[in-house]
């Protein structure tokens, strides 16, 4: 998948905010690290168990060539 997908996929997430995206991306370093965390993990690391679920949820990862090409229209 390309890099650009993985951006995609992470502004849809919601409830985060910049700081969070900001504190996630410090510690993940790319969208397609965190793209791979666990809920399990997210939560040790102090992730709120809402915000865990929406980043862990498939729903925000399916479809995202149709998000892709809405956003190069």
């Amino acid at each position: 998948m390309e890099e650009l997908s993985y951006w995609i996929w992470l502004s849809r997430i919601e409830y985060i905010n910049k700081k969070l995206l900001f504190d996630l991306l410090e510690k993940y370093k790319t969208p397609q690290n965190l793209w791979n965390v666990t809920k399990k993990e997210l939560l040790r690391i102090g992730i709120s168990e809402k915000v865990s679920e929406k980043i862990t949820n498939e729903k925000y990862k399916k479809d995202l060539d149709k998000y892709i090409r809405v956003y190069e229209e």
